[in-house]
């Protein structure tokens, strides 16, 4: 979406769970180009919490207690970076 454009930006600022839901039901609502959504968080991964005993037990391997940003939020802008 070009710089200039006048459709409303959203900003998340942290990509844990309610950042990457949030921004994830908002691609899924939004029409394109009707706003520009941008999510700022230090790492480029949400770390799903529910599965972190089944990974300490070594039921599951820690791969998959892992959501990448990028991977899943094809339309919302992710900067890897902290906010102040």
């Amino acid at each position: 979406m070009p710089q200039n454009s006048t459709a409303p930006r959203i900003l998340i600022v942290g990509g844990g769970y309610a950042g990457f839901y949030t921004a994830w039901k908002l691609e899924k609502h939004l029409r394109k180009g009707e706003a520009e959504v941008t999510m700022v968080d230090p790492l480029p991964y949400m770390t799903y919490q529910p599965f972190l005993p089944e990974v300490a037990a070594g039921s599951i391997e820690a791969r998959h207690a892992v959501v990448a940003h990028r991977r899943h939020l094809k339309r919302t802008n992710v900067i890897t970076a902290k906010v102040t």
